[in-house]
C-alpha cells in the first residue's frame, strides 16, 4: 500500500440510516493508508460522526437530503410520503447536490458512490471517472405487493440497473461473489479490521472467556421494543450473556433500567465490530454490515427474521443456502423455540469460512483508476 500514487478521492455516501455510513468504513481507511486525499459527502446528519471517526484525516462535506423513501410498518412503501420527498429532491436537492459536486471538479477527482445514481450522471457530464459500490445487486426492488407497488418496484430495480452502466466500474460486495461480466464485479465482504483483544472487550463486560457471549442487535426497523421483550424473557432461561448495544445515550440510560439481563457497554461505541468478534453467536436482522462482520469474526450468525424486507430477505437467503445461518428467527417463535435456535446455532460447526479480504479487491479494481 505504501508504494500507492495519491489521487483525490471524492466518496459519495448514502444516507441517511448509519449503516450506509459505516458499511464504508473499511474502505476509506484503507484509502486514508494509501495516503489518497479523499472528501466524504454524507448525509448532514453523519458529518459529525464520521469527523470524529476519522479524526481530521480526510475532509467531510454534508450534502443536503436526497430521496429518503418512506415505508409502512410492514415495509410496503408509504406512497404519499415517498412522493413527497422524490418532488422536493428533484426541485432543490438535485441541484444542491449538483452546485457541491460542481465545485470539487477541477480537482479531476476519482467519484466513488454508494449509492447514489444521479452522481454517476454528474460525473458522465464533466467527463470524470467514476466508480459505483454497493452490497446488493437490486435484481429486484421490492416496494409492496399492490399492483402499483408492483410497477414502481420494477420501474426502480429497471433504473438502478441502468445507471450500473454509467459507471466506468461497478463493485458490488456479496457474501458468495459472483460478477455479471459487462455489468459489476463483484467481491468479497469488506470488514473493519479488529483492533480490541477479546479478552480485553470480555473483561471489560464482566464475562469470563468459557462463558458463552451472545451478540443481539436489534435496531432500525425491526420493532426494537418487541424483540427486547422477547430477548429479555431468552436471557433469563439461557446460561450464557446477551450483550445488546445501544445506538445513542438515551437507549444506554432507557435499556440499562429495563433490561436488566442484558450485558450493556459503559459507554456508547463506534466499534461494534470489535464487540461482535468477541461473541459466540450474532443475532441481529441480516443487514449486510452486520452480517460482514460477523463473517469476517468467524461467527455462526442468527437472523432476525423481516419478511417484507427485500435487500436482508435476499441476505438472509445467501446465509441459509450456503450453511452460514442454520435458522431464523420470527415474531412468533416462543422463547423457548428461540432458544433452540440459539443452541442449533452455536452447534454448527460445518459452516464455511468466508474471505472477507473486499478492501484489498476493491483496491486493486480502484488502482485502474487511480
Amino acid at each position: 500500500m505504501d508504494n500507492c500514487q495519491k489521487r483525490p478521492v471524492h466518496f459519495w455516501i448514502f444516507g441517511p440510516e448509519l449503516g450506509c455510513l459505516t458499511r464504508e468504513l473499511p474502505l476509506i481507511e484503507a484509502l486514508l493508508e494509501c495516503a489518497y486525499t479523499v472528501r466524504c459527502f454524507v448525509h448532514a446528519k453523519h458529518v459529525t460522526f464520521l469527523q470524529n471517526y476519522l479524526g481530521g484525516r480526510a475532509i467531510v462535506h454534508a450534502y443536503p437530503s436526497g430521496i429518503e423513501l418512506k415505508y409502512t410498518a410492514s415495509f410496503d412503501l408509504d406512497v404519499l410520503r415517498s412522493v413527497k420527498s422524490v418532488l422536493a429532491f428533484v426541485f432543490w436537492g438535485f441541484w444542491q447536490h449538483y452546485r457541491l459536486f460542481r465545485r470539487g471538479r477541477f480537482e479531476k477527482p476519482l467519484i466513488i458512490s454508494d449509492f447514489l445514481p444521479h452522481i454517476h450522471l454528474f460525473a458522465k457530464i464533466h467527463g470524470l471517472h467514476c466508480v459505483g459500490i454497493y452490497n446488493y445487486a437490486l435484481k429486484n426492488r421490492h416496494f409492496g405487493n399492490s399492483p402499483f407497488h408492483k410497477l414502481v418496484s420494477q420501474s426502480a430495480t429497471a433504473l438502478f440497473r441502468l445507471s450500473y452502466r454509467l459507471v466506468d466500474e461497478m463493485i458490488l460486495e456479496q457474501i458468495i461473489p459472483q460478477s455479471q461480466p459487462g455489468l459489476f464485479t463483484a467481491v468479497t465482504p469488506m470488514a473493519r479490521k479488529i483492533s480490541r483483544s477479546q479478552e480485553s472487550i470480555r473483561s471489560e463486560l464482566h464475562v469470563n472467556p468459557h462463558e458463552k457471549l451472545i451478540f443481539l442487535s436489534v435496531g432500525g426497523n425491526s420493532n426494537p421494543k418487541s424483540w427486547l421483550e422477547r430477548f429479555s424473557h431468552v436471557a433469563a432461561l439461557y446460561s450464557g450473556k446477551f450483550l445488546l448495544i445501544p445506538r445513542n445515550i438515551y437507549e444506554l440510560s432507557t435499556w440499562k433500567r429495563t433490561y436488566p439481563h442484558f450485558l450493556l457497554p459503559s459507554e456508547i461505541s463506534d466499534d461494534v465490530h470489535n464487540y461482535i468478534a468477541a461473541c459466540d453467536l450474532v443475532i441481529s436482522k441480516a443487514g449486510f454490515g452486520t452480517v460482514r462482520e460477523t463473517l469476517a469474526a468467524g461467527l455462526p450468525f442468527l437472523p432476525l427474521h423481516l419478511p417484507h424486507h427485500p435487500e436482508i430477505g435476499e441476505t438472509e437467503r445467501v446465509l441459509l443456502e450456503n450453511n452460514l445461518a442454520v435458522a431464523t428467527i420470527s415474531e412468533a417463535d416462543s422463547p423457548v423455540e428461540i432458544l433452540n435456535k440459539i443452541k442449533k446455532s452455536l452447534e454448527n460447526q460445518e459452516r464455511p469460512l468466508i474471505s472477507c479480504q473486499g478492501v484489498e479487491e476493491t483496491l486493486k479494481i480502484l488502482s485502474c483508476w487511480l
